[in-house]
């Protein structure tokens, strides 16, 4: 067993599981292209060579000499050789103009060598990006973490000793995947049931983890249907409430694609919420919202921080923020870290959500999936053009004022 090796995907791309390799599961930024390989680059492989850089990641620059180097800082800790090399950290030491707000577009991690005069900054961006903000922490100090709720989260595999969320997993079952972590399971796992960076840290997981890069839907219907006999099998206060599918298992680029949604109709019969990322039954899309200022819904953004606001979004949807987040990261067994994701995927949108949910079936554990999901949409905050921001104390109000 080992770390998921895959390489040429752009930060971005890995986080929207576009089309092709890591996820598949159109919960991403923007179109763009994606290269699968089954080894990674050498160690002679160029920047432009080691990720599919798209034309948004590559617009903004920043001068090293004479010479340009792509904004691209990623979690894989090398710029020059293999991305999934763990042991060599990107060094950036010598690259100028990399501050201020060119900053917050990056992804980068704790390992990543940042110039002295940036050290800081890129620090302390990365320790306050860890906060759910949207006024969750504050309902953490009152008490509402999801504590007693049980969740569970189909995705990639991760090991499960990161303090994020070490001691929080209650069965871990992988179908098949051939490796040990991933930088995607950590990452959604955190955003549910992180210590300090989910929206549910009182929350517990039953955690399936698939091999999504071989874009085969029949895995994820697989996983789920653990889950559900799984459920069945559960006292009625320990019962699975949310499952989190950061995924899109039924779109045509995954085989055997008409197995997922039976499986999620089944889920529902057996009294759990499923979020995932398909056209067909998915309700979350992407915001993001103001680092300086995270609780304000005022400053919240539709869409994807990397191509703006656009006017082809649901309005329909709940929008859950997807950046500028920091999550867990964990390629090496007892090496756990953290990555900091300026442009952000629905991906992260998914658990994010559905921790607020765990919250509130800690207070109404009696009501239905139907009627918790109905309360969270209906409590959204709603901005003049209609969009639907996700407002965890307006739901939490709601349902501390029911009788």
């Amino acid at each position: 067993m080992k770390s998921f090796p895959n390489a040429k995907l752009s930060s971005r791309l890995l986080l929207g599981l576009m089309l092709a390799v890591c996820a598949l599961s159109g919960c991403t930024t923007a179109s763009s292209g994606i290269s699968e390989s089954s080894s990674a680059p050498s160690a002679e492989t160029s920047v432009s060579e080691s990720a599919e850089i798209s034309e948004a990641e590559t617009s903004s620059e920043v001068e090293q000499g004479n010479s340009e180097l792509p904004t691209i800082v990623t979690m894989w800790e090398n710029v020059s050789a293999d991305p999934y090399d763990p042991s060599r950290p990107v060094d950036l030491s010598e690259v100028t103009n990399l501050g201020g707000p060119l900053l917050h577009t990056l992804t980068f991690s704790t390992r990543t060598i940042f110039p002295e005069n940036w050290q800081e900054e890129a620090s302390t961006l990365l320790e306050t990006c860890k906060n759910p903000g949207l006024g969750v922490r504050q309902l953490h100090e009152a008490g509402i973490t999801g504590e007693g709720v049980n969740v569970a989260i189909i995705d990639q595999p991760m090991y499960q000793n990161h303090p994020e969320f070490d001691g929080k997993i209650i069965e871990y079952r992988d179908f098949d995947t051939g490796f040990e972590s991933s930088m995607h399971g950590p990452g959604v796992t955190s955003l549910l049931v992180g210590k300090t960076t989910g929206t549910a840290p009182g929350a517990k997981v039953y955690y399936a983890a698939v091999p999504s890069w071989q874009a085969d839907a029949q895995y994820y219907a697989d996983a789920l249907e653990w889950i559900i006999e799984t459920n069945e099998t559960l006292p009625e206060e320990e019962k699975i409430r949310v499952v989190s599918v950061s995924a899109a298992p039924s779109s045509q680029v995954f085989a055997n694609e008409d197995s997922w949604l039976p499986m999620v109709q089944r889920a529902e019969e057996n009294g759990m919420i499923v979020l995932d990322c398909t056209d067909e039954h998915g309700v979350i899309a992407p915001c993001y919202y103001s680092a300086e200022d995270p609780d304000d819904f005022s400053l919240v953004k539709v869409g994807f921080k990397d191509s703006g606001e656009g006017t082809m979004l649901p309005t329909d949807d709940l929008f859950a923020p997807c950046s500028s987040r920091t999550v867990a990261e964990q390629y090496l067994e007892n090496e756990p870290s953290y990555a900091y994701y300026g442009n952000g995927g629905l991906s992260w949108s998914i658990p994010y959500a559905a921790g607020v949910l765990a919250m509130g079936f800690q207070l109404r554990p009696e009501m239905t999936g139907e009627e918790m999901l109905n309360c969270l949409m209906d409590t959204a905050y709603v901005r003049e053009d209609g969009f639907k921001i996700i407002n965890p104390p307006a739901f939490i109000e709601a349902l501390q004022q029911m009788e």
